[in-house]
């Protein structure tokens, strides 16, 4: 399977003030950098502002604060975790209710194992009724060891989508950064457990 790198983030749902998060502030209290580049990102139905690091970007909303990655590295992972839990820290008033810690990958060739989660027991009827399924997503709710998750598999032309969702609610910006500290990491290996133990996998290349 190849990582999925847009979908590996932290998303922390809340009642943010986006005017706060300028390059500088970002920079200095945030990242702990010098220079942070800045986007617009101008899309049909979301324009919003993105500030990049060479390992990071930030994307501060009015609902949500999102943190996603460049690449890969245990050291990423990590950087990404603090930036949040500084954001929380800073701005400690800020009414938030819940954290996800989100992984993606994408299965191009997929195995047995994996194709017979979507053979559904309704989908020869359909079939003879003249329905095509375009598209089958199966969302399961799995815990593992007291960390509960979702994994959403999604099967559409030939390829497999896996997402992984671990959500936390928080009623604080304090409660959010003692959940924060070490469980990034903690979840990727829990993500990756699965994949290669129960599908047999193994971790390509980043798309």
């Amino acid at each position: 399977m190849v990582p999925n790198l847009s979908e590996w983030t932290i998303v922390t749902v809340g009642q943010w003030n986006p005017h706060i998060f300028s390059p500088q502030w970002i920079g200095n209290q945030l990242f702990h950098v010098q220079t942070v580049e800045t986007e617009l990102a101008v899309g049909p139905a979301l324009t919003n502002v993105r500030y990049h690091t060479p390992n990071l970007i930030l994307i501060p909303g009015g609902d949500r604060l999102i943190v996603g990655l460049k690449n890969l590295e245990d050291t990423s992972l990590n950087s990404m975790e603090q930036v949040v839990r500084n954001a929380l820290q800073l701005l400690t008033h800020t009414p938030v209710s819940a954290l996800g810690i989100n992984f993606g990958f994408i299965e191009n060739d997929p195995p047995h194992d994996v194709l017979q989660v979507f053979d559904l027991s309704d989908s020869g009827i359909l079939g003879d009724a003249g329905y095509e399924m375009q598209n089958i997503s199966v969302t399961r709710q799995i815990v593992k060891e007291s960390i509960m998750f979702i994994l959403k598999m999604t099967y559409e032309n030939g390829k497999v989508r896996f997402h992984f969702n671990f959500n936390h609610p928080i009623a604080s910006a304090e409660e959010g950064v003692r959940l924060l500290q070490g469980r990034v990491l903690e979840c990727r290996d829990i993500a990756m457990a699965l994949l290669t133990t129960v599908f047999h996998l193994e971790r390509q290349e980043v798309a």
